[in-house]
């Protein structure tokens, strides 16, 4: 269900983007989102208040019911499931949520006929009760985003992977980005020194710093110019892009490559510490 700021009905809703419930509000509250490593599955809680008595009393009577629409443009999903009143659960099977999710709840009228008092709604209705149909929208909240896909949960080193090749200059490294990693390879003789370093945790906290950042930042513009939703990097790159706030638009790529990786050149006085 798509509803925008400017839309409107011919009798009272509840949303904030109409002042038909001058007193009341409508809260939509969601609990951080549980992903069940095992199968995929995507847990959703939280908490329905409509925040005017009247609307609570004929909720409890079940003359209005709610529901929540969940929809996922990356996987075309787009589902309703009814939900009780207060709190309540949805659960989507694994495979179904990559990606930005969208969540919206609703308020419909259950019965044939429910009158709404004049006293409760906008006097634009008029000073009588108003009779609301079946089915009738009655309540909207705003819309919830979270991200989905256990790609998010991928830790950004785990992406790339270090190979020896006796092509690559001694020095020098290069990029590849056609496979489901991102491929560093470097020359045999800094690959041995390089296995070395990245084996203890202060070594790694310097490898972000002089090894992946530099290719980050050549990935992330290349992630840029194509999307590649079939390679397991990309998806867990864009993933962390959206759970920091950053766009793959190729732009202040070395700003976003430190963000990505958690700052790492901050780290780097406490790793030579360590290892002087």
């Amino acid at each position: 269900m798509k509803l925008k700021a400017d839309t409107r009905f011919p009798y009272p809703v509840l949303a904030s983007f109409t002042d038909d419930y001058p007193s009341a509000t409508f809260s939509l509250d969601v609990e951080p989102v549980r992903e069940v490593t095992e199968t995929g599955e995507v847990e959703i809680r939280g908490e329905l208040r409509p925040g005017e008595r009247f609307l609570d009393r004929v909720l409890a009577e079940g003359k209005m019911a709610c529901g929540l629409y969940v929809t996922c443009e990356h996987t075309y999903y787009s589902e309703f499931f009814p939900i009780s009143p207060s709190s309540w659960k949805v659960s989507v099977s694994g495979g179904n949520l990559r990606g930005v999710v969208k969540l919206r709840a609703i308020i419909y009228v259950a019965v044939d006929t429910l009158s709404m008092p004049a006293g409760l709604i906008h006097e634009e209705f008029g000073k009588q009760d108003f009779p609301l149909r079946k089915y009738s929208l009655a309540g909207v909240s705003d819309e919830f985003e979270f991200d989905a896909g256990l790609d998010k949960l991928v830790p950004m080193e785990s992406v790339f992977r270090l190979e020896s090749a006796r092509s690559v200059e001694n020095g020098l490294f290069r990029v590849g980005t056609d496979t489901q990693v991102i491929v560093i390879q470097v020359h045999p003789t800094l690959y041995e020194s390089l296995n070395l370093v990245r084996n203890s945790g202060h070594g790694r906290q310097i490898l972000l710093s002089s090894l992946y950042l530099p290719c980050l930042m050549e990935v992330l513009d290349v992630a840029s110019r194509e999307k590649s939703d079939h390679l397991r990097w990309y998806r867990a790159i864009e993933s962390r892009c959206r759970q920091v706030g950053v766009e793959l638009d190729g732009k202040d790529l070395l700003r976003k490559a430190q963000m990505l990786l958690d700052c790492p050149v901050g780290k780097v006085h406490e790793a030579v510490e360590a290892l002087s």
